[in-house]
């Protein structure tokens, strides 16, 4: 059965709160911030097939805003895998930006905060896809977000034509065929994405190895505080203390971790004999000499000073 949500009836002045709870309703919650001055309206009509649902979307231009404190307070259970059909789109997510013309095709991830621009008047098709089923098919399809799949790829060609068919489709499948229809999409998607290269090294990575490769880079920062660190990865920081938890540690208490060793390497280090321990606390992302102190005695029983000039261990 289709479900249809739509601005038409709606008082003009009532239409930008209309379109977010819309949006919000048959995705996740969102922040939608529409163009007041096209006399805004918007449509959305859903199809039910079985785990996966095809969403017919129009709207004059809008941004559509996921932050981080929405993923916080309501975290995604989906992927979203829109197809442009009219006008153009721009989809931001994991430090990537994928400009969609018709044809195009670009994943993104409800379990992280992302952004969509659209400037003028646009249509697109977008498939609802349950995340966990997607991730059992394709492990480290996050890396694959914000990324155009676009192109000759055998796979890529079945999805759109498959997501524009079904959603002209009349009657609608039966309930078996459904079933049998989304699992075979499902699967037509991750073969599709799994032909596209990560988008950097860093993206290609799991989750868990981002966030740790992230923090060193970022470890003499004393600014790339867990909400910075979450944030430059595009996810909420409830994701990332997810992301450690098989390991018992938390965000937090790694970060730190990881400062007062590189620190405890600076001050054995032979070339860093000249630099005070204030500038080696400095360089590993202390901006207190005293806490820094206090936290490299309870973490490896000396204070810096003793520790440097004590034999190695």
């Amino acid at each position: 059965m289709d479900s249809i949500l739509t601005t038409a009836s709606v008082a003009p002045q009532r239409r930008a709160d209309y379109w977010e709870e819309m949006v919000s309703q048959q995705f996740v919650p969102v922040r939608c911030q529409p163009d007041r001055g096209q006399g805004f309206a918007a449509r959305i009509r859903a199809r039910t097939l079985d785990a996966v649902t095809v969403c017919d979307v129009q709207s004059h231009g809008t941004d559509v805003l996921r932050t981080g404190r929405h993923v916080h307070e309501s975290p995604g259970q989906f992927f979203l895998l829109s197809l442009q059909v009219d006008g153009c789109g721009r989809l931001d997510q994991q430090g990537r930006s994928a400009y969609l013309r018709p044809g195009d095709m670009a994943l993104y991830d409800t379990a992280q905060p992302y952004a969509l621009h659209f400037a003028a008047a646009q249509r697109q098709l977008v498939l609802r896809l349950p995340r966990a089923a997607m991730l059992q098919r394709g492990p480290g399809l996050e890396a694959r977000v914000g990324v155009v799949l676009s192109g000759p790829s055998p796979a890529a060609k079945l999805v759109r034509d498959w997501t524009l068919q079904l959603a002209a489709l009349d009657p609608w499948p039966s309930a078996p065929s459904r079933a049998a229809i989304a699992a075979t999409l499902m699967d037509l998607v991750v073969d599709g994405l799994g032909a596209l290269a990560p988008a950097s090294p860093l993206s290609g990575l799991p989750k868990l190895a981002q966030a740790q490769a992230l923090a060193e880079q970022r470890l003499d920062d004393p600014a790339f505080t867990v909400a910075a660190w979450a944030q430059a990865l595009s996810i909420s920081e409830r994701y990332l203390r997810q992301l450690f938890a098989a390991s018992g540690q938390s965000p937090a208490a790694y970060l730190w971790q990881r400062r007062l060793a590189r620190a405890a390497r600076g001050l054995r280090d032979p070339a860093q004999r000249g630099s005070s321990i204030t500038a080696i606390a400095l360089a590993c992302g202390y901006s207190d000499s005293a806490h820094f102190s206090r936290a490299f005695r309870a973490a490896y029983g000396r204070a810096p000073r003793d520790y440097r000039q004590g034999p190695a261990d």
